[in-house]
């Protein structure tokens, strides 16, 4: 009973859909040594190798990321300056 149930419990896991999870990032980046506001930096969300959202900060450094990443796959927060 206990194995058909792992087996039973394997198949339908196998087939479900996965699940997403929503996020909003917000915040504002300014330069560690001058102290001010860092304009059209790259803010990405970034998963299995693979770019999820992005945007760029204003001329503030304020930025604003909203998107869904998997749910048990580690996702990163990208910050860059080209």
């Amino acid at each position: 009973m206990k194995y058909t149930f792992l087996l039973l419990f394997t198949i339908v896991c196998t087939y479900l859909p996965a699940q997403t999870m929503n996020f909003l990032f917000k915040g504002t980046i300014t330069n560690h040594f001058t102290v001010k506001p860092e304009a059209n930096s790259d803010v990405s969300i970034v998963q299995n190798g693979s770019k999820i959202a992005s945007t760029k900060t204003d001329a503030s450094g304020i930025y604003t990321l909203r998107g869904g990443v998997s749910i048990g796959s580690i996702f990163y927060v990208v910050f860059s300056k080209s």
